[in-house]
């Protein structure tokens, strides 16, 4: 079957019922969450869900260090666990968690990556220098863009 790591964060948002539906709803796939955090879960139980409390100590605290000064969420440290689950594809949704995921994903080159944006993360992000180039660099990697 094929195992989807659907990377977003944070796992899930109050108003994340569209996407907890094609988690639970879409029985083709089987599907991961890789998320920086996790919140409302008594409103959106999912399993598995691989997430910053799921890293070793030294790499928990690298990982918060770069998300407190750059905040980014950083998803390099999820390596074992792309292994683990034999992740086929990464979907990324949101633009920016494209970006963060690129260093995860420039490990394994074969698995496709898809990027799905939804609203001010393709409408407003683009005009800042910072999100421009990056995410140019993503659309070089990613290969599917969803809108």
């Amino acid at each position: 079957m094929t195992v989807v790591a659907h990377i977003v964060s944070p796992f899930l948002f109050h108003t994340g019922g569209w996407l907890y539906d094609q988690l639970t709803h879409i029985k083709k796939f089987q599907n991961v969450v890789f998320t920086h955090r996790t919140e409302n879960l008594d409103q959106f139980p999912f399993s598995p869900i691989v997430s910053r409390r799921d890293l070793k100590p030294h790499e928990r605290g690298i990982h918060d260090l770069v998300s407190r000064y750059s905040y980014r969420h950083f998803y390099w440290f999820y390596q074992p666990f792309v292994k683990k689950y034999e992740i086929s594809i990464f979907h990324a949704h949101f633009g920016p968690e494209g970006v963060f995921a690129k260093p995860l994903c420039k490990a394994f080159p074969n698995i496709p990556l898809i990027v799905s944006f939804y609203g001010v993360d393709i409408s407003v992000f683009p005009r800042k220098r910072y999100w421009k180039k990056a995410y140019q660099e993503m659309f070089d990697r990613a290969t599917m863009i969803l809108a």
